[in-house]
């Protein structure tokens, strides 16, 4: 499940454009999906984590009215860390939106190794498409962060 606090009242309640949404699950429960956070400012959306389950969340979402969530739109995402739990969505963002409609570039901001592990599905994902050209295009950035 999506929570999404200034959204609760439905689609029809736009007063507050800057959302978030979060969902948590360690456990497999059908009902839910792994660690994925939504962040919508301005109708742009913010996806911090990629669990199990991401795009099908966001599309829910959009279909709740926030429109920001529309999987063709999702196109910056910031990964914590690269455990399985945190990852295993990204595979889904990568590739799902872009065969509905995504045609802007994929910016995925994250720790030493996204890059490595983007660069193999994108082979991956090449070399399960037969008649498809491939048009997508990932940018991937290391910052590292000091305080």
């Amino acid at each position: 499940m999506v929570i999404c606090p200034g959204a609760v009242g439905g689609p029809d309640n736009h007063e507050d454009k800057n959302r978030f949404a979060w969902n948590w699950a360690p456990a497999p429960d059908p009902e839910r999906s792994g660690p994925a956070t939504a962040v919508v400012v301005s109708d742009t959306a913010y996806l911090i984590d990629l669990g199990p389950g991401v795009i099908r969340r966001a599309n829910a979402a959009f279909l709740r009215g926030i429109e920001a969530l529309e999987p063709p739109r999702l196109r910056i995402a910031f990964v914590t860390h690269l455990h399985s739990d945190h990852t295993l969505g990204y595979p889904d963002l990568i590739f799902t939106p872009w065969t509905i409609g995504r045609r802007v570039p994929l910016e995925v901001y994250g720790p030493k190794g996204l890059k490595a592990m983007t660069e193999h599905l994108e082979r991956h994902i090449a070399s399960t498409l037969t008649r498809v050209p491939m048009l997508m295009e990932i940018s991937v950035s290391f910052r590292r962060v000091t305080t």
